[in-house]
C-alpha cells in the first residue's frame, strides 16, 4: 500500500509542476501551442486555460482524495489528446518543436519515446488505481505524511537528474562547439 500511495502522490507533484511550469512560462507555452498548428489562433488560449486547470485540478484531488476511477478517466483523456498532438505532429515530420509537456516532463524535441512515455504513464495509473482499490484500510495520518514527505524526495531526486542530465547535454554541446 505505501508503494501506491507514494506512486500517487508523484504523479500528483508531476501534475502540479507540469502546471507550474505552464503558468509561469506563459507565454513560451502559448507559442509552443501554436507551432502544433491543431488548434485555431482564437482558441490557443482558451486551450492553455483549460489544460492548464486540468492538471491542476488532477494534482491536487490527487493529493486530497487519492486516485479514483475519475481521475483514470481524466488522466487517460489528457494524456491522450497530448499523444495524438505530438504523434501527429511527428508523422508532419515536425520535430523541431519543444513538446511542451512543462515541468519533468519538459523535452526540446518531439520524438516516439514522448508518445510512448505517455501510453506507460497512462499503463502506470490504472496500475495505481487498481492497487488503490484493493487495499481498503485507512493510513495513519503520521504514516500518511511520512509517505507524502518520501514522495516529495523522490520526486524531487527524479526533478535533480533530469537537470543535471540537461547541464551534461549542454555541456556536450559547448565542447562539441570548440572542438
Amino acid at each position: 500500500m505505501a508503494l501506491v500511495v507514494m506512486f500517487q502522490n508523484v504523479l500528483a507533484f508531476l501534475f502540479i509542476s507540469t502546471f507550474l511550469h505552464k503558468t509561469l512560462n506563459y507565454g513560451e507555452h502559448i507559442r509552443i501551442m501554436n507551432a502544433y498548428y491543431l488548434v485555431p489562433a482564437r482558441f490557443i488560449v482558451p486551450s492553455f486555460i483549460l489544460f492548464a486547470a486540468a492538471e491542476l485540478a488532477i494534482g491536487l484531488s490527487l493529493l486530497l482524495s487519492g486516485i479514483t476511477v475519475y481521475h483514470v478517466v481524466s488522466i487517460g483523456s489528457l494524456l491522450s489528446i497530448y499523444t495524438f498532438a505530438i504523434g501527429f505532429n511527428l508523422m508532419r515530420g515536425h520535430r523541431h518543436i519543444n513538446c511542451g509537456c512543462g515541468g519533468i516532463l519538459e523535452n526540446d524535441q518531439l520524438n516516439w519515446g514522448l508518445v510512448l512515455r505517455n501510453l506507460l504513464l497512462v499503463f502506470l495509473v490504472v496500475g495505481i488505481w487498481k492497487s488503490h482499490t484493493l487495499y481498503t484500510e485507512e493510513i495513519a495520518f503520521i504514516y500518511g505524511l511520512e509517505l507524502f514527505m518520501l514522495s516529495l524526495i523522490l520526486f524531487s531526486l527524479l526533478y535533480l537528474f533530469k537537470e543535471v542530465f540537461n547541464i551534461k547535454k549542454k555541456l556536450i554541446h559547448l565542447m562539441k562547439m570548440f572542438i
